[in-house]
Parts: structure tokens; C-alpha cells; sequence
């Protein structure tokens, strides 16, 4: 009897953690474009939601303008609930005066209202995304303010690392929820960096103030990399979507360290025209930097309220570098 009755508690108490877990990723491309293979990996994950980049806010000669509207919505599938996210640029804060809060987000709601006709679902929430700055934190807040004012569904915004370690002098967004993108923790054009997209060592400084954040979190991880071209000292630019691969299957580059390589030949590497000298750093997201990092933000932030765990992004190749069934481990570590 006695073994009955722990058992039907463990039952409950599973079924409370699997609901609390909505499993969901990021889509940022210009266009959305869904196949058959998308939907065998949705089912594989048990993926419910996408949050779809809609379009940027940047300052234009004739304004601050919504630019970059993404194509294919109405492809969107029924069983995939949609939010639409808005990407705000720094030059748009900057440009903005006192005023203009109002009428900006005024045509945020709009447009996003009407691009989500296409999708054939209810709008239930809009999350907004921008790497606001101490300068820019004002005129940030008072246009997400304005957006709540404006729209009557939860309103969302993402949260970078930086802005919890450093939150006295970020602030608190004025939002419903907020979305730590859990990356991006350094530097990518120091030579001394390690990994600048996620690197394991650093994750304790940055979330030792996770438990106290004022707003409920949601946590979004990476499964992208790129190579950081160095030439003389120097940050020469992103090869994006770089793999170990590449680099160890090319012919005119040569390991000189665990992630640096030193190009013997000048030549391509991903499309990417290199000059001999040239050294490559690969920041990656390896599944064990990715769940290491996914245990301790579960740990740290024991939220009982539904959760959004995510990925950053929605890619085929990225999605088979990682595999579905680490994907779904990481999904695990907040159940």
C-alpha cells in the first residue's frame, strides 16, 4: 500500500514539472519557410511554440521605421502557437526623443497586429528585443511602457546576462516576462577570449542574482557558432555558422590550439575569403557547455510558473550539430 501511495505522488508530481515546461525556439530569418523535416524534428522535440523576429525598428533618413518585415507567415503550421517578437535597434533608442514613445509603439502594435492576420492565430503576446544600454534605458522603458498601453496581451522583452549581473544599474524592464538569453558572454573580438558565446567558468558571476529578478524569466540557449577571423591582433569579422568540421576538413588552415586555428594558405573557409597568418577562433555551443549551463539556471531560478525554455535558432544544421535528443535534454533539465 505504502509503495502504491509514493508512486501515485510521483505521478503527480511529474505531470506538475511537465507542465510547467512549454518547449519552444526562436526563428530568425527574413523568411519563414517550413517543410516536412521541420515537422518530424517539431514532433521529436515536443515543440509547441516559435518566437518569430516579425521585423526590426531602426533609425531611417525619413525616421524610425518598423524595416525588414519577414515573408511566409500564412505557412505558419496550426499546431504551433506563434509570438511575434520585435527587434529594436540601439540607433532607433538613440534617435528617439521624449515624445516619440507613443507614436512608435503605436506603430509597432499595428504592424504586428496585421502581419499576424496571416498566421490564422490568436495574438496572445508580443515580446520585444533590444540590448539596451544605461544611456538608453529611459527612453527603452518608456517605449515599453507605451507598448503595454497600446496592446492588451501579455507583453514580453528579452534579457541579456549582462543586464542581470549588473541589474541595479540596468534595471527592471517594465514587462510581463522576460527572456534570458543565456550567451554571448564575452567579447568576441578580444584575443583572450575562451568562448564568447558561452563560456562555463563565467556563468557563476552572471547569475548569482537569478533567484532575485523581479520579473518571471524564461530561458533561451544557444545552439549556434561562428569563427572570430583575427588578422594582426586584430578582429577582422564573424564567419558565421562555422563548424570543427570545416576547419579540420580544410586544407589551408592548421590547429594550433583546442578552438584556434592559423590559415597556412590564403584562400575560403565557409565563403569566407582568409589571408595566410590569419588566425580563427571557433566559439561554438557544444551540448555539454549548452546543458552544464541549462542545470544551473534551473537551479538558480526555480520558478513554479510556466516557463519557456528555447533555443536560438530554428536551423536544420544547427538543430542536427546539436541533435534532437540533446535538445530534449535540455528541455528535461527545467521539468
Amino acid at each position: 500500500m505504502r509503495v502504491i501511495f509514493v508512486f501515485a505522488i510521483f505521478l503527480l508530481v511529474s505531470c506538475k514539472n511537465e507542465s510547467t515546461v512549454t518547449r519552444s525556439a526562436y526563428w530568425w530569418k527574413t523568411a519563414f519557410q517550413w517543410n516536412q523535416n521541420d515537422s518530424i524534428t517539431v514532433h521529436k522535440l515536443g515543440l509547441s511554440k516559435l518566437y518569430i523576429r516579425y521585423f526590426d525598428v531602426s533609425s531611417e533618413p525619413t525616421g524610425i521605421l518598423p524595416i525588414a518585415p519577414i515573408r511566409g507567415l500564412a505557412s505558419i503550421p496550426s499546431e504551433i502557437s506563434v509570438i511575434p517578437v520585435v527587434y529594436i535597434t540601439i540607433d532607433a533608442l538613440r534617435a528617439m526623443d521624449d515624445s516619440s514613445a507613443v507614436e512608435l509603439a503605436e506603430k509597432i502594435v499595428t504592424m504586428v497586429q496585421r502581419m499576424h492576420t496571416s498566421s490564422n492565430q490568436p495574438l496572445n503576446e508580443i515580446q520585444i528585443d533590444c540590448d539596451w544600454t544605461i544611456s538608453t534605458q529611459k527612453k527603452y522603458f518608456a517605449l515599453l511602457t507605451a507598448i503595454k498601453k497600446s496592446y492588451s496581451g501579455s507583453v514580453s522583452a528579452t534579457i541579456r546576462l549582462h543586464q542581470i549581473k549588473f541589474v541595479q544599474k540596468s534595471g527592471i524592464p517594465p514587462v510581463d516576462r522576460g527572456m534570458l538569453m543565456f550567451y554571448n558572454m564575452g567579447d568576441p573580438g578580444k584575443t583572450g577570449e575562451t568562448n564568447s558565446i558561452i563560456d562555463y567558468p563565467l556563468i557563476d558571476s552572471y547569475t548569482k542574482k537569478l533567484s532575485s529578478y523581479a520579473i518571471p524569466l524564461d530561458f533561451a540557449f544557444p545552439l549556434f557558432s561562428w569563427g572570430v577571423l583575427f588578422r594582426d591582433d586584430a578582429m577582422v569579422g564573424l564567419i558565421r555558422d562555422l563548424s570543427r568540421d570545416d576547419l579540420n576538413e580544410s586544407t589551408i588552415v592548421s590547429k594550433i590550439a583546442p578552438n584556434r586555428w592559423k590559415v597556412q594558405e590564403s584562400g575560403t573557409i565557409a565563403r569566407v575569403s582568409v589571408q595566410t597568418g590569419d588566425i580563427i577562433r571557433l566559439d561554438d555551443s557544444s551540448p555539454k557547455t549548452v546543458l552544464r549551463a541549462a542545470r544551473v539556471a534551473a537551479r538558480r531560478h526555480n520558478d513554479s510558473s510556466r516557463q519557456s525554455i528555447s533555443f536560438f535558432q530554428w536551423d536544420s544544421t544547427q538543430i542536427n550539430r546539436f541533435s534532437t535528443q540533446n535538445i530534449v535534454r535540455l528541455y528535461e533539465q527545467f521539468q
